[in-house]
């Protein structure tokens, strides 16, 4: 299910901004969880890929300051952003309803954030990108 501010931008009816087709049941939508410049980079070419992609960083002032300027100033200031990237600071926002989740998060801050992540991601999986690894694990509900 896609979060209510994105209902009048992409419906399976429609194509993403990137032109790509978006049927009902597929991936169309990410969290990536961590707005800096790996974040920022990963959420960028999900965007360019065809998803509408939601930005989280904890602090607030960065995200207003991107959603307004549609740049990352403190980390890629040469770069726009495209209109298919929303920063949040709420992290259950920023997840609900994303059939996608990375976590580019500095390493000291991975185990905090998956904690946080527990109560919120319900049967998805959950990816990460720290230390230029990717890796994607099941969901834990899915042995049970």
């Amino acid at each position: 299910m896609q979060p209510e501010r994105w209902k009048s931008r992409v419906t399976p009816e429609t194509t993403s901004r990137s032109g790509i087709p978006v049927q009902q049941g597929e991936l169309n939508s990410a969290a990536v969880l961590g707005a800096g410049s790996w974040g920022t980079a990963l959420a960028i070419q999900l965007v360019r890929g065809g998803l509408e992609v939601t930005l989280w960083g904890r602090d607030a002032d960065l995200v207003r300051e991107i959603n307004r300027s549609r740049r990352n100033s403190r980390y890629l200031p040469d770069t726009e952003l495209p209109d298919g990237l929303i920063a949040d600071s709420s992290l259950e926002r920023a997840v609900s309803g994303a059939g996608l989740v990375m976590i580019a998060a500095p390493t000291h801050a991975f185990g905090q954030l998956v904690g946080q992540l527990d109560p919120l991601l319900g049967r998805r999986g959950l990816s990460w990108a720290c230390n230029c690894l990717l890796y994607t694990s099941p969901s834990p509900r899915d042995h049970s």
